[in-house]
């Protein structure tokens, strides 16, 4: 059995909008992560474990000034201010939220685009739109992702039963030409 898929002539406004994605995941690190992380794991902070560091990986050894490898359930957060512990988190989730939902948006986005194009695009620049809304409510109070989450719900929910169907029409489409 051949396939022959003809891609539509807006495909790549979806692999714009997907990469246009990805830059913005990739800029919350600096604009989010970092300060969050600065802001949480200070010196005096980090210098609590520097007896305990040094007596289990060396004399050598030297506490990360960033806490690493902590992401905000380890070792040198579960001694934070609950507000530090909070603030800390909820930029983690910002970030982590986004790479752990990525794989579905690029697997909905360009199967939807198959059949559906237009719907596609739309999607994929409507989940971004709804990440920036989630990024900015989710720095203020956990409460105020909701719009944002939502709104990237929508678009996400949209593009699974699109990639459904377009899924469902390239399999009776192959039928169709055996």
């Amino acid at each position: 059995m051949v396939l022959v898929l003809v891609l539509p002539p807006t495909y790549p406004y979806i692999a714009m909008g997907l990469a246009a994605n990805f830059l913005f995941c990739m800029a919350l690190a600096p604009i989010v992560g970092l300060p969050a992380r600065k802001a949480a794991f200070k010196g005096d902070h980090l210098s609590t474990f520097e007896g305990l560091h040094i007596a289990t990986f060396g004399e050598n050894a030297k506490v990360d000034g960033m806490g690493q490898p902590d992401q905000g359930q380890g070792w040198y957060s579960k001694t934070l201010s609950l507000g530090d512990w909070v603030r800390f988190n909820s930029a983690q989730r910002i970030m982590m939220n986004y790479i752990e939902s990525f794989p579905f948006l690029i697997a909905f986005s360009l199967a939807a685009g198959i059949y559906f194009p237009a719907y596609a695009v739309i999607g994929v620049w409507t989940v971004l739109l709804g990440r920036v809304f989630y990024a900015i409510g989710y720095k203020k109070s956990p409460k105020m992702r909701v719009p944002g989450a939502l709104l990237m719900m929508l678009a996400n929910l949209t593009m699974l039963v699109l990639s459904l169907a377009s899924v469902y029409k390239l399999l009776i489409n192959s039928m169709q030409s055996v």
